[in-house]
C-alpha cells in the first residue's frame, strides 16, 4: 500500500487511475477543494476557470488524456466538465510562448 497526499493538503481523495496517472481532489489548508493530476512524481493542481468565485473543483475520473469532473456555479448548481491533458510538446510550447510574451511586455 502507498499513501497519496497532495502537497499542503489536509485531506486527499484519489478518485481514478489510468496507467501511471492518478486523479482526484484535495482540501487545502484554506478549506478550498482543488482537482489534481499526479503522475507518480509531479502534482498538478487543476482548478476549473468556470467555477464561481471560491468554488471547488472535483476531478472524478481519467481515461487516457481526458479527465472528468464537476464544479459549482454562483447558485450552487453543479456543472460537469471534461479536461484534456495537454501533450508534453503542447505544454512546452505554452510555457515557452508564455515566457516570450512576458519578455516582450
Amino acid at each position: 500500500m502507498t499513501s497519496i497526499n497532495a502537497p499542503d493538503a489536509s485531506i486527499t481523495f484519489p478518485r481514478g487511475i489510468d496507467n501511471s496517472n492518478i486523479v482526484g481532489y484535495y482540501l487545502d489548508t484554506s478549506s478550498k477543494y482543488h482537482g489534481f493530476l499526479y503522475n507518480g512524481s509531479t502534482w498538478t493542481t487543476i482548478d476549473n476557470p468556470m467555477a464561481y468565485g471560491n468554488s471547488a473543483t472535483y476531478i472524478e475520473g481519467i481515461e487516457g488524456n481526458y479527465l472528468v469532473g464537476y464544479h459549482y456555479d454562483e447558485f450552487s448548481n453543479p456543472h460537469g466538465f471534461i479536461y484534456t491533458i495537454p501533450e508534453p510538446a503542447t505544454l512546452l510550447l505554452l510555457v515557452f510562448g508564455g515566457l516570450l510574451i512576458r519578455k516582450r511586455k
